[in-house]
């Protein structure tokens, strides 16, 4: 067995290297090894190390479910979005840093494609305006730092690291292409009954309020334009498109000229990545018949366009106006 998979492992990576290079000269610059280390690892007389598989699996696209559990039918590995523990001071930096890494992948990678099904917006979107920006990393705290179940928004201080984190974030999503975003019916409530709960427990004041509504009414705006356009700078392709379904939670297919992948949220802090072939293909499969129930609003059906983000303005004008009635 072991032979065998160290087999299929050689044939997956010369397999993965582009036509136009030479795998041994690329092994050797990719792995620092000498020309004589490299030829022995392809002939199988040594195998690669586990630290040089994780790298080639990661620079190649290649995945390892298929090479380490291709043999259990049912099975598929994933990895987590996570490198410092989720209750230290630097986690959330860490999370946003590997998602600014993932979308810099994306978009150096030829003919990428990407579809999302969202019941509410991830955090890379609030990158846009600081404001609720803040406010996610100030919920994050509260979430998972048990000191932190008391602070006042106003104390949350966003460091100068992660306020260039932000930009990065910025940056880097206006520059992703063929992207299609189906949004569930009430994609923008979540965020807005978050804020409201923080107000309600007088952990945001009301000049803050103001602002984080403002805020709000931006951040549709901000979709809104997409909708009308097709496009962010850069010539950035986004289409958006509204399902008649509830989606249960957030998912995401990426596929580019080497890899496919899958992403699956169970919190929106650290998402679960999984490359197994028959996992991404169902996935891919599933997204894109919600995508054909849904309802195109780029570029098209103005009434229904304009219906959507007028009815999220008045959600957050009903919600956060009952938040400060509640109050007084």
């Amino acid at each position: 067995m072991r032979t065998n998979l160290n087999e299929i492992l050689i044939t997956t990576i010369l397999e993965s290297i582009p036509k136009s290079i030479k795998p041994v000269a690329f092994l050797m610059d990719s792995l620092q090894l000498s020309r004589e280390s490299v030829y022995r690892r392809i002939r199988g007389e040594i195998p690669f190390s586990i630290g040089e598989v994780a790298q080639l699996s990661l620079t190649l696209g290649f995945s390892l479910d298929e090479i380490m559990g291709g043999s259990r039918k049912g099975r598929a590995f994933f990895d987590l979005l996570s490198g410092k523990k989720a209750e230290s001071p630097e986690a959330f930096q860490t999370m946003l840093q590997k998602y600014h890494e993932y979308i810099e992948n994306y978009t150096a990678a030829e003919d990428g494609k990407s579809i999302m099904a969202l019941n509410r917006l991830p955090p890379p979107l609030f990158a846009f305006f600081n404001y609720l920006f803040k406010f996610e990393y100030c919920k994050w705290l509260h979430q998972n730092e048990e000191n932190c179940s008391k602070q006042l928004f106003s104390d949350v201080a966003v460091s100068d690291e992660l306020f260039a984190l932000q930009e990065s974030i910025q940056f880097s999503f206006k520059k992703m292409n063929n992207l299609s975003l189906i949004f569930d019916p009430n994609v923008f409530s979540s965020i807005t009954r978050d804020i409201q709960y923080f107000f309600q427990r007088k952990l945001i004041k009301c000049h803050e309020l103001e602002l984080l509504k403002e805020e709000l009414y931006q951040l549709i705006d901000f979709f809104e334009e997409i909708a009308k356009t097709g496009t962010l700078e850069y010539g950035t392709k986004i289409n958006i498109y509204l399902s008649p379904l509830y989606i249960n939670a957030n998912t995401c297919y990426v596929e580019t000229n080497l890899s496919a992948e899958s992403i699956f949220w169970v919190f929106p802090a650290n998402p679960m990545f999984v490359s197994h072939a028959e996992v991404c293909a169902t996935h891919k499969k599933w997204l894109l018949s919600l995508q054909r129930q849904a309802v195109l609003i780029t570029l098209s059906n103005e009434i229904l366009q304009s219906e959507f983000f007028d009815k999220q303005r008045r959600y957050v004008e009903t919600h956060l106006g009952e938040a400060v009635s509640v109050i007084h």
